[in-house]
């Protein structure tokens, strides 16, 4: 959401530029996965499995990416000027996770709505998906200034935030295994 674009810009001094890149990276990423990696995941895991494997994942991912957050740079903050390589390695790492962040929630949403259309007839499908996706618009409505309201409140730590999130993601996780199971 709204709080790791705060975190890079303010805590990790990504410039504009290398922030852009990495979110239109992540982007492109999720819609290469869309193209090829989806029917397979989907064809091999079901949706139901897709959708845990991809709140699992994001839960994972979260508490990865607030470790790196903390430790590499907490790491260049100490190294007195860290080196250009170290600093771009840091800015990598931050990347990586959160493009893997990015197509774990692709996931997530594909298998939740695979899941879901599959359930309803087909005459009550385009209302179902109309549904769901104000309930993802919902989400990234509200998800931001609450993420924010976290960050600034434990003042300025994405700890909160990402074990937020990796809670809500457990708790999800567990609704999903227990649809599976019943």
């Amino acid at each position: 959401g709204a709080v790791l674009p705060m975190v890079m810009t303010q805590q990790l001094d990504f410039d504009p530029a290398t922030l852009g890149y990495s979110m239109s990276f992540s982007m492109l990423a999720v819609a290469l996965f869309g193209l090829v990696g989806m029917k397979p995941l989907v064809n091999s895991a079901g949706a139901l499995g897709m959708a845990q494997i991809g709140v699992a994942s994001r839960a994972l991912v979260s508490l990865l990416l607030a470790w790196i957050v903390a430790n590499c740079y907490q790491e260049l903050d100490t190294d007195g000027g860290a080196s250009e390589r170290k600093t771009r390695l840091a800015e990598y790492q931050v990347i990586i996770a959160s493009l893997l962040h990015a197509l774990a929630s692709h996931a997530l949403a594909t298998g939740l709505t695979t899941q879901t259309t599959g359930a309803v007839a087909p005459e009550e499908q385009g209302s179902l998906l109309g549904l769901e996706h104000s309930l993802f618009a919902l989400a990234r409505v509200v998800g931001p200034p609450i993420g924010s309201v976290l960050f600034v409140a434990f003042g300025d730590s994405f700890w909160p935030v990402a074990v937020g999130c990796a809670a809500v993601d457990s708790g999800l996780a567990g609704v999903l295994i227990l649809l599976r199971r019943g």
